[in-house]
């Protein structure tokens, strides 16, 4: 039974110290293990479970996720697949919040068109080059 105990002590331990979580200063996060993210935006906060995806117009990899009836896309400094333990931090250089639920088609038309040609959609706001800083939470010490 001891024994038991302390593997899984073991396990969770080593689950919870590998997770990768950033976070800023006005407790904004992405955690890449569960997908999860909160962004803040004119004062609100916009938060939920991110989807990954690559446009094939623009080149460059997007995190998407839905609040209620909007949608929330953000650019990053680096790709998902560079992101590990050892990142020191993120960088959000791109945010925009379009009024749709519908996730799957708006993947689809940015896909397709770049970001920055989506025209079926209402853009409520937009930022470029706002440099939000995110800070690894979990960044492993040499």
């Amino acid at each position: 039974m001891k024994k038991k105990l302390f593997l899984l002590m073991l396990l969770l331990t080593n689950i919870i110290s590998h997770s990768q979580i950033f976070q800023s200063e006005n407790n904004d996060f992405i955690n890449f293990n569960s997908k999860e993210i909160k962004i803040n935006i004119d004062n609100t906060n916009y938060e939920g479970n991110f989807i990954s995806f690559t446009s094939k117009e623009d080149k460059k990899e997007y995190l998407i996720y839905s609040y209620f009836s909007r949608s929330v896309v953000i650019e990053l400094n680096k790709e998902t697949e560079e992101i590990n333990d050892a990142s020191p931090n993120l960088t959000v250089y791109r945010v925009k919040l379009i009024h749709t639920s519908n996730i799957d088609s708006l993947m689809k038309e940015i896909s397709k068109k770049g970001l920055n040609n989506i025209k079926k959609y209402i853009i409520i706001y937009e930022a470029e080059n706002i440099r939000l800083e995110l800070n690894n939470q979990n960044k492993l010490t040499p």
